[in-house]
């Protein structure tokens, strides 16, 4: 539950590439798993990675310059992201971040969406959404950044990310 990184020289080995640094850690703490992705900084060249700490309301913000990898620190955020099987994934265009945690049948799924800046790493705007039933699911975001899919079992939900009350937006769009 750690996260570390490895170091690759793509010139070694007749430039097929070779590990010389391996499991240099980044993060020492309970993460949860299967929740790390990245975002393009606002400059264009760096890189975020945003992933919650296991079953906490805390995201550790790390940031991947020409300089390194730097954990810039921990944000705490409204409500608890309860770890489950799921996912996470950031809009297209960087502007929202969303976590998708299936829990078990009997507690449901928690969907979890937020604004993000791209600048700062900053998540903001909480909308933390409970689902009874719900377990085995996922989450995407339209290409175009507009809209939100979330599925779990057979069936597949819409959200309009670009209005006020994100749950009057939901709708079916899909059952299998």
């Amino acid at each position: 539950r750690n996260l570390s990184y490895a170091v690759i020289d793509r010139k070694a080995n007749g430039e097929l590439g070779k590990v010389v640094a391996r499991e240099q850690p980044i993060i020492e703490d309970t993460i949860a798993y299967g929740q790390v992705t990245a975002c393009k900084h606002a400059n264009g060249r760096d890189w975020w990675i945003v992933t919650p700490e296991h079953d906490a309301n805390r995201f550790y913000r790390i940031l991947i310059d020409p300089d390194g990898i730097h954990v810039v620190g921990q944000q705490t955020v409204a409500d608890t992201i309860f770890q489950g099987l799921g996912q996470s994934c950031f809009s297209p265009d960087g502007t929202h971040f969303v976590s998708y945690n299936g829990v078990s049948a009997s507690q449901g799924s928690w969907l979890d969406v937020f604004d993000f800046d791209r600048c700062s790493g900053m998540l903001s705007n909480q909308k933390h959404l409970h689902q009874v039933p719900g377990l085995i699911g996922g989450v995407s975001i339209s290409p175009n950044s507009k809209f939100l899919y979330e599925n779990y079992q057979d069936t597949v939900f819409q959200y309009d990310l670009q209005v006020v009350n994100l749950v009057e937006s939901k709708k079916i769009v899909a059952i299998r």
